[in-house]
């Protein structure tokens, strides 16, 4: 169970703040919703809390663990977390399945596979969304953890990805 002012990660949504917990009533039964409202965004959302585990929210990352992540990003590279030797509808759908995932592991690897392919060859339409909002999410996430602007957690992203 999340507290009150909590910070979470909402795959495929954004990041947000648990501002609230209380009892609503639904279907002639009551339950305890979470309010939370996402980061840069008017979004609020109302979540039962029965509801959160099966949602795949998580806590946002620590300070220490995106800086691993950010200053590793080679790890991933070698492990061939690229997959240029698919194609696209196939690369969407496994990438689309990472980010429902919504682990930070997961993340970080679609935004590095789909860099990486876009340094190479165009991407699609599709990819390019899934890439913007995967960065969007990873952004989010590093701002609110390092007590950054969005500015400031875009280029630390943009400095780590220029060094693969």
């Amino acid at each position: 169970m999340y507290n009150k002012g909590d910070k979470i990660v909402f795959p495929n949504q954004g990041v947000g703040i648990i501002d609230d917990i209380e009892p609503r009533e639904f279907q002639d039964t009551m339950q305890d919703y979470y309010d939370i409202h996402l980061v840069n965004s008017t979004l609020k959302l109302m979540l039962p809390c029965n509801r959160m585990e099966v949602s795949n929210a998580r806590l946002v990352s620590d300070s220490q663990t995106l800086d691993k992540y950010l200053n590793n990003l080679d790890y991933f590279l070698d492990n061939g977390c690229h997959s240029t030797n698919i194609d696209s509808k196939q690369r969407i759908k496994d990438n689309k399945s990472k980010l429902s995932s919504g682990t930070l592991k997961d993340y970080f690897e679609v935004i590095l596979e789909l860099t990486h392919i876009q340094n190479d060859s165009k991407l699609n339409s599709s990819e390019k969304q899934i890439l913007y909002n995967a960065r969007k999410i990873l952004v989010d996430e590093i701002s609110l953890s390092k007590n950054l602007t969005t500015i400031e957690a875009t280029s630390l992203l943009d400095n780590s990805l220029a060094g693969i």
